[in-house]
């Protein structure tokens, strides 16, 4: 990630990854990530939180 130049969305059938500013990453999916969640490194900070990224209608 180029942080403040460049803005990226990885969009796939069931998810999207949207990278935003500060090194943030919003995970948006049709599926129930919670188990894949929960396996993560106890060090990253992950909270729900609604993307930004968003287009209006999904929001």
């Amino acid at each position: 990630m180029l942080r403040n130049v460049i803005w990226c969305k990885l969009v796939g059938e069931s998810a999207e990854v949207h990278f935003g500013y500060d090194y943030y990453l919003y995970l948006v999916s049709s599926v129930d990530a919670s188990a894949a969640l929960a396996q993560a490194d106890p060090l990253l900070n992950i909270e729900p939180f609604l993307s930004p990224y968003l287009p209006e209608q999904q929001g």
